[in-house]
This record gives C-alpha cells, structure tokens and sequence, in this order.
C-alpha cells in the first residue's frame, strides 16, 4: 500500500503539457456547494448540539448522506480511464470528514448512549470506512489520460460530445459510459485544473488521515466498549455515593486516549474540510449552480422541519396541555 501510494504520488506530482485536456464528468448535484455546506453544519451540530432531537435529527442526516455517498464511491471504485469522475474527488474529503467525526460523536454527544443506538452507529462508520477506501482506490489508480486540445478555426475549445463546428474530436468522447452517467455528460478541461500540484499534496494529506482514522477508529470503539458501564453498575455506584463509601467501579479507571482521540479527531476535521474545499474542490466543474433547486431544497426542508416544531411547541405552550399535565401528576 505504501509503494503504491507513493507511486502514485509520483505519477500525479508529475506535470502535464499546457496544451493538453482530461475527460471528466462534473460534480453531481447532490454534492454542490450548498448540500456541503449543509452537511457541515449538520456534522457540526451533531457534535457540539445541546437539544437532543435536534442532534438527532442532524446525525440521520449525516447518516444517509454519508451512506448513499458510500454507495456511490462502491460504484466508483470501477474508473474508466479515459474519464475522471469528479464525484470521488468530492467523495473522498466528505467520507472522511464523516468518519473523523465518528469518535467525537460518541464521545461527547448524549444521543448514541444506548446499546442499540452505537451499534447501528457503528455499522454505519464500517460503511462510510469501506466506501472511503474505494475512493482511495481510485486516487491510486493510474491518471486519468490525457489528450491534446482540439480547437477550431478560430481557437474555441471543444469541450463537449454535443460542440459541433470542429474538425477533431476526443478519444474519451467515443469511451465506454459509466453506469450512472451519461457518454454526453463527458466535459474536456484544461488538465491542469485538475492536475495542480497543491491539489495533489492536499489529497495526499487526505489519504493519509483517511487511513490512519480507519485503523484507529476499531480501537477507539473497543475501548469504549470497555469503558461502558452497565446500568446495574451505574445504580451500584450511586448507591455507594449516597452510603458515603468510595465509588470503585469502571468510571474511575477510564483511559485519557479515547478522549485525546476523539479530541485530534475533531480538529483533523477541521483542517480535511478546509484544504479540501480551497485547494481540491474549488474550480471543479459542477453541473448545477448553487441556485438550481437541487442545491438549496436542502436548506428549506430542514428549516420546515424545525418550523413544524417550533409551531407545535409553541400550540403547546399556549393551550396549556403541558402545565395540566403537571398538575394533575403533582396530585
């Protein structure tokens, strides 16, 4: 894994003609600029949220997105090498953005104390894990080909299967489609938009912390399970507190690691989204602009959802049904 990782290192630090494009396919949709933004802040509630259904809420978001986005890099993992599909560019840095969050959510986050809760989180972090590792194939995959610029006449690009007016063509425009794309989507760019060595070091930086999270997070969560107190012990304890004796059970002998792990997880997050979202992601094509439906329905769904509880809490309040209720159980 390490002489192919920096194999490819190599291959992609390499410098590409000027007058040469890549074959790619544009930034679907659903991983816009706005659906990010939106996972972000989802992601950062998840961690730093105080009222628990909102936490809620944000991490079965979190959850999908993340799970249908590794679903999609399963089908990425088979590359066409004529035609980088930018939606494991953009895959890789969410992915792992999603498992470094991993730890501080069970760490600090109220929501997953449940046996039953952390296991279906648990099933979800080994999904996003092996989705992870599928874009981190792709990047150790050799480049993607390169092909001399076909421009007409009076020196327009021919970016498009659909361009017409152009005596030359691309042989990644006759390629074999992906499954889930269609051969017209295939857009011709400058290679080195997405062969710039600051995008190649930051990916390399993403890699790197990908693989170290997905082979410490079993042992984070193994030692959590180990620290994890029944709720027989928890009664045990709090009854020796109140006798006045000296509580000896599980708590007391916590480990710091788990803690400083999640703690180191929470700002590798941090740094993965920012050089990822200046250096790799920015200037990639997308195929929809930030104003297309696509990208803000995100946004309204979630501000609806929270509107209809705002308006239910307050009907609520106003009608009195918790206050009666009170009264009636303090009798």
């Amino acid at each position: 894994m390490a002489s192919r990782l920096f194999t490819s290192i190599t291959i992609l630090a390499s410098p590409v003609a000027a007058d040469t494009i890549t074959c790619i396919y544009p930034i679907s949709g659903q991983y816009g600029l706005l659906p990010r933004i939106f996972f972000y802040i989802t992601l950062f509630l998840c961690i730093y949220g105080r009222n628990e259904w909102l936490i809620a809420a944000c991490l079965l978001s979190v959850m999908t997105f993340t799970g249908t986005g590794a679903i999609h890099a399963f089908v990425l993992a088979k590359r066409n090498p004529a035609v980088l599909d930018l939606d494991a560019r953009v895959l890789l840095p969410l992915l792992a953005a999603g498992l470094l969050c991993f730890s501080p959510i069970l760490q600090w986050s109220g929501t997953l104390r449940s046996q039953s809760g952390r296991r279906i989180f648990e099933l979800w972090g080994a999904l996003v894990a092996v989705g992870a590792l599928c874009c981190i194939g792709g990047f150790l995959s050799p480049r993607t080909e390169t092909e001399v610029e076909c421009r007409s006449a009076d020196g327009t690009l021919r970016r498009s299967p659909r361009d017409g007016g152009f005596n030359c063509t691309y042989t990644c425009f006759s390629s074999s489609a992906s499954p889930i794309r269609g051969r017209n989507d295939v857009i011709a760019v400058n290679s080195n938009t997405v062969n710039a060595e600051p995008q190649t070091k930051m990916l390399v930086f993403t890699v790197v912390i990908t693989l170290v999270c997905i082979v410490c997070l079993p042992l984070y969560a193994i030692a959590v399970r180990k620290s994890d107190t029944t709720p027989k012990d928890q009664e045990e304890t709090r009854l020796k507190q109140s006798l006045g004796a000296k509580a000896t059970g599980g708590a007391g002998k916590k480990s710091m690691l788990p803690k400083l792990f999640a703690t180191f997880c929470a700002g590798a997050v941090i740094a993965v989204v920012s050089v990822n979202e200046r250096f790799v992601i920015r200037g990639l094509e997308s195929a929809e602009e930030p104003y297309a439906v696509g990208q803000w329905s995100g946004f309204v769904t979630a501000a609806l959802v929270v509107s209809a509880t705002a308006i239910n809490w307050w009907i609520e309040r106003s009608s009195g049904v918790k206050v009666t209720t009170k009264v009636v159980r303090s009798t």
